[in-house]
C-alpha cells in the first residue's frame, strides 16, 4: 500500500505505464501496480548495487573537525540541525577556555587526521545501503504515452495498453513523490564531501532520499527515449521477493490507451473492466500514423 503521508509533490500531472496484455489484465482487475526491486531491472547499471564515495572516512572525519573549528573561530552560532555527538563537539570546543582554545582549534584543523576514527562512518552507510537495497520498491512510468520503442518493448509490440495515471490534488496516490530520471553518461555520485560535511554538522537536515537520489534517479543517456519518472518506496521487512503489488485508487486511472495491434477479444475485455471499475476513465485506441511517423489516439 502507499504509505500514509505520501501526498503528491506533482499535483495534476499525468504519467503513463506501458503494459503487456497479461500485465494489463492484472493491473486492471486488481487495481494494483507492480513495484520492483532494482534487482529486477533490465539495465545492469541502473541503481548501482554498492555505494561508492570519492573520499575516505578519514577525509570526512578531518573535514568535519575543521568545519567545527572554523565555526567556533568565527564565533558562529551552532548550525540549526546540529545534534547528537556533533552538538557535543561544538559545545565542547565553544566552551574551551580562551587560553587553550587556539591550540584545540589548530589540532582540529591540522592534526585530526592523525586521531583514531570514532567509527567507520562510510561503512555504516554502505552497510545500510546493502541492507535496504533488496527492499527498495520502484515504480517506473513515462511522461509520454506515444513513444514507439516503449510500445514495442513494454507493451508487447503494440498488443498491450498504456494506462494514464493522474495525480489527484491533495490526495494520497501511487505517484506521490514522483521525480524525473536524469540522464547522463558519467556514473552517478552521492553527495560531495563538502555537502556531506554540511549535513553532518547540521547546516542542513539529513534526508536519506535526497542523499541517495543520485543513485536512484540517474540513468545513461541511451535510455533517454523512455522519458522516465520514478517513485521510490521501501518495502515492509516482512515482504519477501523482489517486487510488491501496491494498490492505487480507481480515481487515479484516467485513461487506457489500447495498442494498435491488440486483439479484439483483449480490447473488448479491457473496455468491459474499465466501464465497471474505472468509471472516470476513458478508453481510446492507439493509431499508427505512418506518413507522419507518429502515434495518435482516437
Amino acid at each position: 500500500m502507499i504509505p500514509e503521508g505520501s501526498v503528491s509533490q506533482c499535483d495534476g500531472r499525468s504519467l503513463y505505464k506501458y503494459l503487456s496484455p497479461d500485465s494489463a489484465m492484472k493491473v486492471l482487475t486488481s487495481n494494483s501496480l507492480k513495484w520492483s526491486s532494482p534487482l529486477c531491472f533490465n539495465d545492469p547499471f541502473d541503481v548501482p548495487l554498492k555505494l561508492e564515495f570519492d573520499y575516505t572516512s578519514s577525509d570526512f572525519f578531518q573535514a568535519v573537525n575543521a568545519r567545527i573549528a572554523d565555526l567556533v573561530d568565527a564565533n558562529m552560532d551552532m548550525p540549526p540541525f546540529c545534534a547528537g555527538s556533533m552538538r557535543v563537539l561544538f559545545e565542547t570546543v565553544k566552551n574551551e577556555p580562551p587560553e587553550t582554545r587556539p591550540e584545540l582549534l589548530r589540532v582540529l584543523r591540522e592534526d585530526s587526521g592523525k586521531m583514531p576514527l570514532p567509527g567507520p562512518v562510510l561503512k555504516r552507510l554502505t552497510d545500510r545501503w546493502d541492507q535496504f537495497y533488496p527492499h527498495l520498491r520502484i515504480l517506473c512510468v513515462s511522461e509520454r504515452p506515444d513513444i514507439a520503442p516503449m510500445w514495442s518493448h513494454y507493451a508487447d509490440d503494440h498488443q498491450g495498453v498504456v494506462v494514464e495515471l493522474t495525480v489527484i490534488k491533495g490526495k494520497l496516490c501511487a505517484l506521490a513523490g514522483a521525480h524525473p530520471v536524469r540522464y547522463q553518461e558519467e556514473p552517478p555520485k552521492l553527495w560531495s564531501l563538502e555537502r556531506h560535511v554540511d549535513s553532518a554538522v547540521g547546516a542542513e537536515r539529513f534526508d536519506s532520499r535526497r542523499f541517495l537520489s543520485g543513485y536512484m534517479f540517474v540513468k545513461q543517456t541511451q535510455w533517454m527515449y523512455e522519458r522516465e519518472w520514478r517513485v521510490v518506496l521501501y518495502a515492509d521487512w516482512s515482504e519477501a521477493g523482489n517486487w510488491s503489488l501496491y494498490k492505487f485508487a480507481p480515481r487515479e486511472l484516467t485513461k487506457v490507451i489500447i495498442g494498435s495491434a491488440a486483439s479484439q477479444d483483449f480490447e473488448k475485455r479491457v473496455r468491459e473492466i474499465v466501464s465497471v471499475k474505472f468509471k472516470r476513465a476513458t478508453v481510446v485506441k492507439a493509431i499508427i500514423e505512418r506518413n507522419s511517423r507518429q502515434i495518435t489516439f482516437g
